[in-house]
């Protein structure tokens, strides 16, 4: 780093950051294969951009996957598997099967049932991801459209608020709404 971004003890000052900062973005923009409009009606040069390939999963226009009845069952085997150890609810199979969408709602039944408590947890973790997904939640950019979580929370609440620490009684309604709120929605 030159002198004239090193601040008065050696250090980069915050102008000598953004400076360098706006240098790279600018190097960056100008090697891009897109060109800038050149007037106020133009568009610009439209490289297409190839989605990353999610596995051997396809993505439907949500940005949801698709994946076999055998791959979702393959996932909810491993349901409490390799768990994350900062987030103890959080496993590998949550974070795929949440990418899939609703579409996992009757082949977690079992998990949501399960006598495990932790199965039961990584079940209703992946629950609530695939519901956020369906109604606009996207990991990294949030509600798209914003009014996609005041619907998954009130899909939350019409459908008992699935709660892995509930008296069986409770979990059983709930999971039951969920099946029958996922066989008229699924349609």
């Amino acid at each position: 780093m030159s002198a004239r971004l090193r601040g008065s003890r050696g250090f980069p000052s915050r102008v000598g950051l953004l400076v360098a900062a706006t240098a790279l973005a600018l190097a960056a923009c100008s090697s891009s294969s897109r060109s800038l409009p050149s007037g106020p009606d133009s568009e610009p040069n439209q490289t297409p951009v190839a989605k990353p390939a999610t596995d051997h999963h396809a993505q439907d226009r949500k940005g949801m996957t698709k994946a076999s009845a055998e791959q979702i069952r393959d996932l909810v085997g491993k349901l409490s598997d390799d768990p994350d150890p900062l987030h103890n609810d959080m496993t590998p199979a949550v974070h795929e099967l949440g990418k899939l969408g609703i579409q996992i709602l009757p082949y977690l039944e079992k998990s949501l049932l399960s006598a495990d408590e932790m199965t039961r947890l990584h079940a209703q973790r992946a629950l609530e991801a695939a519901v956020n997904r369906h109604f606009g939640f996207q990991p990294g950019a949030g509600w798209i459209p914003r009014e996609g979580e005041a619907s998954a929370r009130q899909a939350f609440q019409q459908n008992g608020s699935y709660d892995f620490e509930d008296d069986p009684a409770a979990r059983q309604a709930a999971v039951k709404a969920w099946l029958d709120w996922y066989a008229k929605t699924a349609q």
